[in-house]
């Protein structure tokens, strides 16, 4: 069967600007991958935001198409214009190649808007999937109708009304939309995120120089927010309480470019962050925005793995550690909750607190074979449940009753007797 992938903003060849970016084109290639395993075929819809080739050929059978949308991209607040562009776009190379599909998933709620619009113009069921909730940022914005978050909130909320099914990576957004957004009579399934276990795996391949005799603390989360703050925190401390550490410790900071073309583009509060990293010079390496194969290789490296959150794929990254054998330490909230298992695959501690994440850190590189009984629990956790063929089954059933559904609603809608003149 053939299915329209719409990944608006998102490409999942591009290449990745940023580890928001880069997480979300590792689970739309994943995606592609397992589906093409059940015998999908994907069209994926994009824009030509990085001046790429039209289209380009992916996996086995399925292709990126890329769209060019008006000059001057998105706008934040003033999507309409932007998104009617691309809609416009999508009809006229379907309709020029005279293709049809069976079913439409969106990605993301740009991809939402668009794909509900092509809903509703052409019958067809539609499968959506937010990569994130926009109730998540409204704690910390005042919001109304008029600011680009209410306005993402409203559009937000028609695509998960009418969509026939949603899918979310854990039951905590499933709550969200039957709750927060006040939808519960949508059908939310759940469908993890998946991994390629061929590539992050802690069997074999290729690991990363670290120095002699050093330990490696592996950061996921780059300078963005304050997790990288709570981190060096936390080293402060566990340096006070054990100076030896500092011999004996690597601290490599995956997400952001090298540290001396950081401060053009850094607002005050990362400045400062950067200046608590650089304060242990000695063992700090940033990594930037690597390909997966390297990034595969970091954490083979790794001896434990820090993520500050949820937020911006760290779910994934989370996965692709335990995966290739590393402990995790994540904070204690319930998007990870569902992903790393406390004291089993990793360590869960309190959100933003310093003093109970130095713990968690002096815990685990003070034993060896803790990490390694961990390392090895996590790797059988995520390939039993999170490999890219598993999930790829639980999508394959999804798009499966879907497309039976709406069939059978077609029907059953009374069909217009002829008139006889």
């Amino acid at each position: 069967m053939k299915l329209m992938l719409l990944s608006f903003s998102v490409d999942p060849a591009g290449h990745a600007v940023d580890l928001a970016y880069y997480y979300q084109s590792q689970y739309l290639k994943g995606n592609i991958a397992a589906l093409e395993g059940q015998g999908w075929t994907v069209d994926v819809f994009t824009d030509n935001a990085q001046n790429l080739a039209q289209e380009e050929k992916i996996g086995r059978q399925s292709r990126i198409v890329r769209l060019a949308g008006p000059d001057g991209g998105l706008i934040p607040g003033e999507f309409t214009t932007y998104l009617s562009n691309l809609l416009a776009a999508v009809k006229k190379w379907v309709q020029e190649r005279g293709l049809h599909y069976p079913l439409i998933q969106s990605n993301n709620w740009l991809s939402g808007w668009i794909g509900r619009q092509l809903q509703q113009d052409w019958s067809l069921p539609h499968v959506h999937t937010p990569f994130s909730l926009a109730v998540g940022d409204i704690q910390t914005q005042e919001i109304n109708r008029y600011t680009p978050l209410g306005r993402r909130i409203i559009e937000e909320t028609k695509t998960l009304a009418l969509a026939d099914a949603v899918v979310v990576n854990c039951p905590v957004e499933r709550d969200a939309i039957w709750r927060r957004y006040g939808l519960r009579s949508v059908d939310v399934q759940i469908n993890p995120y998946g991994i390629d276990t061929n590539l992050f795996n802690g069997q074999g391949g290729k690991k990363t120089a670290r120095g002699r005799g050093k330990k490696v603390i592996l950061y996921t989360g780059g300078l963005d927010g304050g997790g990288l703050q709570v981190l060096i925190e936390a080293l402060r401390e566990l340096l006070r309480k054990r100076p030896r550490f500092a011999r004996t410790i690597e601290l490599w900071i995956l997400g952001n470019p090298p540290a001396q073309s950081l401060r053009e583009s850094m607002d005050a509060q990362q400045l400062g962050q950067l200046a608590h990293v650089l304060a242990y010079s000695e063992f700090v390496r940033f990594l930037g925005t690597p390909s997966p194969a390297e990034t595969a290789g970091y954490y083979r490296t790794a001896d434990i793995v820090v993520v500050p959150g949820a937020d911006k794929g760290m779910g994934i990254a989370a996965l692709e550690a335990m995966a290739s054998s590393c402990p995790v330490i994540a904070p204690r909230i319930d998007q990870l909750r569902h992903v790393v298992l406390d004291g089993e695959t990793g360590v869960l501690v309190t959100p933003l607190d310093s003093r109970a994440l130095a713990q968690a850190v002096e815990r685990l590189l003070a034993n060896a074979g803790l990490r390694k009984r961990m390392g090895e629990r996590a790797a059988n956790w995520v390939c039993g449940g999170f490999d890219y063929q598993v999930v790829g089954k639980g999508w394959d059933r999804i798009y499966r009753e879907v497309v039976h559904k709406a069939a059978c609603k077609q029907d059953a809608k009374p069909k217009k007797s002829k008139q006889i003149c």
